[in-house]
């Protein structure tokens, strides 16, 4: 008499229906549901080690740069759900030991990974680039209200001409986002509103200026100011926006030592009205700042 059985034991059974749902929730987790611990721990590490290396070696921190980021994203998805449902179905045609995917499994790879993301997001926001929102008016008409930037904070010394985002002087732990108009060394002047660098009148066409030109005053250097030497190591920042904005003119210079990067692109922007979809500025996405 010959007996019938299963090859494998109804609790040994990998569905390839969860592996890729888990798959889609949280890449690595239908790794772990077919338990294959090692390999869902060389997905998450070669993710991460993937990006880091990538922004350390100098991936361009532009729009297309970032679509490129969004599409290996999609990319590492869709390779990851897939690997995870082949080997669902693979495992279940052979014989093998009962591998343990409990829940706490879950949870505790999860904890160990969402920790490690941690403290890769903080070093890529403390060297490398960070977002932040236009919340005032003072760089109009470059950078509005409601414009989402990415500030490329790899170490590169700012240059004239380049928006930047530093510590305000006065009050180191509020952060300011203003165009760099002369360097240490230079001589900086501003006669009747326009910009004078050396000597010579600065090509600046994003600056907006009133009509009117305040008289030289002590109390009000707007559009009067200098001529004054930068010190070794010292910017003199505008906001273009020139007639309503609070800069060097009023506070003085910015160390070098404070900034925390130049300003790249924009890569969102809501006007000042709402959030819906409807105040979306599509035009200004991925619009370079120079």
């Amino acid at each position: 008499m010959s007996s019938i059985g299963p090859a494998i034991s109804e609790t040994n059974q990998r569905r390839w229906g969860i592996a890729l749902v888990l798959s889609l929730l949280f890449p690595g987790w239908g790794q772990i549901y077919n338990g294959q611990f090692r390999k869902a721990l060389a997905i998450w590490g070669g993710w991460i080690v993937a990006n880091l290396c990538a922004i350390a070696l100098g991936l361009p921190l532009t729009f297309p740069g970032l679509l490129a980021m969004l599409l290996a994203a999609v990319a590492f998805y869709v390779f990851v759900s897939l690997e995870a449902v082949i080997s669902a179905r693979r495992l279940n045609l052979q014989p093998r030991r009962s591998t343990p995917n409990r829940w706490y499994t879950f949870l505790g790879l999860t904890a160990i990974v969402y920790t490690l993301s941690f403290f890769v997001v903080s070093a890529s926001r403390r060297f490398f680039f960070q977002a932040y929102k236009i919340p005032a008016g003072s760089m109009e008409p470059t950078l509005l209200i409601g414009d989402h930037i990415v500030v490329d904070k790899r170490a590169r010394p700012p240059q004239r001409g380049d928006v930047i985002v530093f510590r305000f002087p006065p009050d180191p732990s509020k952060v300011y986002l203003k165009r760099v108009i002369a360097v240490g060394g230079d001589s900086v002047e501003i006669k009747n509103g326009i910009a004078y660098i050396n000597g010579r009148q600065v090509p600046d066409p994003q600056a907006h200026l009133d009509v009117a030109v305040q008289d030289r005053s002590p109390t009000s250097p707007r559009d009067n100011f200098g001529p004054l030497a930068l010190p070794t190591g010292k910017l003199f920042v505008l906001g273009d926006n020139r007639d309503h904005s609070y800069d060097s003119r009023f506070w003085g210079f910015v160390d070098e030592t404070d900034v925390e990067g130049r300003v790249r692109y924009i890569y969102w922007s809501l006007d000042a009205e709402g959030s819906s979809v409807n105040h979306v500025r599509w035009e200004r996405i991925g619009t370079s700042v120079h």
